[in-house]
């Protein structure tokens, strides 16, 4: 039923979206803001940018115990960024052999559903997925949609 694929991404450079917005969301115009600033950070280090954006959502877990959801987006660079200044953070590789992969096309919050949609289906075929997904936006159609892939790593076995 689900597809596996490895997830692979070198040389790049990301920042981890600051949760102070109103209640942590932000508008699009303050997002588009963000990831302008993403690319300026890459051409001011003499790289370019290589692909579409890939955002990684993830549970993390505060010092008080509560979980926090943390969106970080990662563009690819053609070449490795080692002294990026703050807020940026370089990534010289991540590789993640066992993932679920689907194609996604619809709205925003389509995709939220499906997430969750995917999460529960592999909880009941046996998977056990990691806390993190790398969505990537391939595109738009002309009906505005957008048109993503999305891996989400599978834990070990234990």
């Amino acid at each position: 039923m689900f597809v596996l694929k490895p997830l692979h991404i070198a040389s790049a450079l990301s920042f981890t979206l600051p949760h102070d917005g109103p209640d942590g969301i932000y508008s699009t115009k303050a997002l588009r803001a963000f990831i302008d600033g993403l690319d300026t950070a890459i051409s001011e280090h003499g790289a370019n940018p290589v692909g579409p954006l890939i955002m990684r959502t993830s549970l993390e877990y505060t010092t008080d115990g509560d979980k926090e959801l943390l969106t970080t987006y990662i563009k690819q660079t053609d070449i490795y960024i080692k002294n990026a200044k703050e807020p940026y953070k370089p990534i010289e590789n991540i590789s993640i052999p066992n993932c679920l992969y689907f194609e996604y096309t619809g709205t925003d919050t389509g995709l939220i559903s499906k997430h969750l949609e995917t999460h529960s289906l592999a909880k009941e075929e046996g998977y056990s997925l990691a806390d993190d997904t790398y969505t990537i936006f391939t595109s738009k159609n002309s009906k505005g949609d957008i048109i993503t892939e999305v891996f989400i790593p599978i834990l070990p076995e234990q």
